[in-house]
């Protein structure tokens, strides 16, 4: 061959090489998947602040300073040594270094990619199962739309990462019998330490691998069984799955938590609202009702013969949904994929044509979702302005300034943050919820809360002051009281000291 033409050839292949990435990166795909970002970034700008994530990060802080993990409670004067298991230490450690670096900010920005990468990985999931991007964009939307209940800075979106990727490669194997299992035990190990949410993740997988072992169709549903050599790599991926959920600090306890938290905490079941059946009347309850709608009409219209396992699944995601609010965010992200191919089939009779590559435009297109969101995001100053209308900041600067001897009643979602940013103060209670109830002091707390008998239990845990939210039936309570006295107050909080100490009490 002529040197020349032999040092061109490579060039030319290049050329193609690079036109190729090029057309996949500045492409409508990609544009479908950052749509949603948009809106994501502009409500993190809004009242979207978790009680939990302050005691989370005085966890992680506790941690990196003693070198071991948080076995029980501390930081509460009402459980204080009493066990406890950090079923979110690998997530915390997160938060807690991104709040290191910028502050809440941190905190915003880092939980915000969180969910931008959950939606886009959600996208890619559900392209795969059609063949018309938009129906797979759509499908996403209305998944991150019901995802949104888990919007803030919490520990799940970890877990939900390894839930999402777990999925990921099952419906790869189902769908092609080739994926790598491997990486399912991997991720539940993963996810048992970052978030208790992973029993979720395991029925799902069940389920798959339960619709397979079908040999037949049952009536309009459609059997795609297991082989033999599926079932055994199946099985045993499931057991090493179950086997690395022990690959934790705390052994079998962290395993058996899910379970302890449905057999035990009846009262956080039960008063907590997130673990409340949807509320129709509300935003999330409508999105639900709509995403049901849309499930319906699109199965109904299509002629599409529906999977074993997707009937099962789409039934698993959308009852889980319905049961307790909090799981319409891990059924959001699963229903996508499910959905899809319903709703191309619907719409089969419209013509899919490849989008001619606009490269250029394309690209035009992306910067300005990427800038939007960019702008959309809150500033450190909106964070600590938000943060600041939502905990005692003023009331706690009170009590640095004058301290009250004794032990303190506080708002449930204050205890967090009075644990972060006051140290040297006990709190009554916070939104960890499983120790509070298991000592009975939950009960209590929400019996004085709820005007039942406040005085009583003021008196049997010898509280000298209350810090409560301004506005609510206690507050109003407790200032025409008058065996307390108001010592201070803002647009947000309120602080009572008792007049004079009780006469007898049983706290101990």
């Amino acid at each position: 061959m002529n040197p020349v033409a032999a040092a061109a050839a490579p060039e030319r292949t290049k050329a193609p090489l690079r036109s190729e990435w090029s057309s996949r990166v500045f492409s409508f795909e990609v544009i479908a998947a950052l749509a949603p970002l948009p809106a994501i970034a502009s409500l993190s700008r809004y009242d979207l602040s978790d009680p939990d994530i302050w005691w989370h990060m005085r966890n992680a802080t506790e941690l990196v300073r003693t070198h071991h993990l948080v076995r029980s409670d501390s930081f509460s004067s009402t459980a204080y040594g009493m066990p406890w298991i950090n079923h979110s230490w690998l997530s915390e450690l997160f938060y807690y270094a991104a709040h290191h670096v910028l502050g809440y900010l941190g905190v915003t920005l880092l939980w915000v990619v969180l969910f931008s990468l959950l939606s886009i990985a959600v996208y890619a999931i559900a392209r795969r199962q059609v063949e018309n991007p938009i129906f797979a964009a759509l499908a996403t939307y209305a998944g991150v739309a019901m995802a949104a209940v888990g919007f803030g800075p919490r520990t799940q979106h970890l877990g939900a990462l390894c839930l999402v990727g777990i999925f990921a490669v099952l419906l790869r194997y189902r769908d092609r019998r080739n994926a790598p299992l491997w990486m399912v035990p991997v991720l539940f190990a993963l996810w048992i330490n970052c978030h208790g949410g992973w029993l979720f993740g395991f029925a799902v997988a069940l389920i798959l691998f339960a619709a397979g072992v079908i040999r037949r169709d049952i009536g309009s549903l459609r059997a795609d069984p297991w082989s033999a050599l599926d079932r055994k790599r199946l099985a045993a991926t499931l057991a090493a799955s179950f086997a690395a959920l022990f690959v934790n600090p705390y052994g079998y306890k962290l395993v058996w938590y899910p379970f302890d938290m449905m057999t035990r905490q009846k009262l956080n079941l039960a008063s907590i609202e997130e673990w409340a059946t949807v509320d129709f009347s509300n935003a999330h309850g409508r999105i639900m009702l709509l995403v049901i709608a849309l499930v319906c009409s699109t199965l109904l219209a299509s002629r599409r013969r529906w999977r074993i396992d997707e009937a099962l699944l789409t039934a698993f995601l959308l009852g889980a949904a319905l049961l307790h609010t909090r799981t319409g965010y891990f059924a959001g992200l699963l229903l996508p994929a499910l959905l899809a191919p319903n709703l191309e089939a619907a719409f089969s009779r419209a013509q899919h044509h490849a989008l001619q590559p606009k490269k250029l435009l394309n690209a035009l297109v992306i910067a300005a979702v990427l800038g939007v969101s960019a702008i959309l995001l809150p500033s450190r100053d909106v964070c600590d302005a938000r943060t600041a209308a939502d905990f005692p900041a003023g009331a706690l600067a009170y009590l640095r300034q004058h301290p009250i001897a004794g032990n303190m009643f506080n708002d449930y979602g204050w205890g967090g943050y009075i644990e972060w940013n006051a140290p040297d103060l006990k709190p009554f209670v916070d939104s960890r919820v499983d120790i509070f109830e298991y000592k009975g002091v939950l009960r209590d707390h929400l019996d004085a809360m709820r005007l039942v008998r406040t005085d009583e239990v003021l008196a049997q845990y010898d509280i000298r002051y209350v810090l409560y939210k301004q506005g609510t039936p206690l507050a109003y309570y407790m200032a025409r009281n008058a065996g307390w006295k108001t010592v201070y107050q803002d647009a947000v909080a309120i602080i009572f000291e008792r007049n004079n100490p009780p006469a007898t009490s049983t706290f101990r």
